[in-house]
């Protein structure tokens, strides 16, 4: 048993400590400097796109074995999509209420269902992409062939709720867009070293 963990499983706690460590430093940094709310389009949210984009980035031209290629072009799709939610699928561009820092829905706008169907087409057809090309039977073959970063997936399952908490209860931006942040830099990271780790295996 002890040997199947230590093949199949990383107990390394430094990259999670680090990112525990900048995440909490980042909150009461803020505080210490009188920052409560977190404003759209602020310095922190361009910083999640930024991690975003640049995970997309990464998954696009990721020199990774051509059979597991449909995988990162997967989680291009994925993190396209989280990137768009962060800027509310273009709302935040356009659609501001004046004197305020919030935005019109899309409901506000004749045609804005159509945003609505766009969105669930492009969902679809991330689908259905992962279907034709088995992305899930591969990505199942990878968790096989790798070690489970057993304390980032723990602390990504940790702060999800954290997330909807600090949004949905106590309304509270700073947290909710500091651990929105550490989310999106725990996801890229993990498709960083998963990357990494296949090559070492096919290597």
């Amino acid at each position: 048993m002890i040997d199947f963990l230590k093949k199949y499983v990383d107990f390394n706690f430094k990259s999670t400590s680090l990112f525990i460590v900048l995440t909490l430093a980042a909150i009461f940094g803020l505080k210490l400097c009188g920052v409560n709310e977190i404003p759209e389009n602020s310095l922190l949210e361009n910083t999640q796109l930024i991690v975003l984009a640049g995970g997309g980035l990464y998954c696009l031209i990721s020199k990774s074995d051509k059979e597991y290629k449909p995988i990162n072009i997967f989680f291009a799709l994925v993190i396209f999509l989280l990137a768009m939610r962060e800027i509310s699928y273009g709302r935040v561009f356009f659609a501001q209420i004046p004197g305020t820092n919030d935005f019109y829905h899309w409901s506000h706008y004749k045609y804005g269902y159509l945003a609505h169907v766009i969105i669930g087409i492009y969902i679809a057809g991330a689908f259905v992409y992962a279907l034709c090309k088995k992305v899930f039977v591969k990505i199942w073959e990878v968790l096989q062939k790798t070690q489970f970063p057993f304390w980032n997936v723990l602390l990504l399952l940790t702060v999800i709720p954290v997330q909807i908490l600090a949004e949905k209860r106590f309304h509270s931006t700073l947290v909710e867009e500091t651990v929105e942040l550490l989310m999106y830099c725990l996801i890229v990271y993990m498709v960083v070293i998963y990357n990494q780790h296949l090559k070492k295996s096919e290597g």
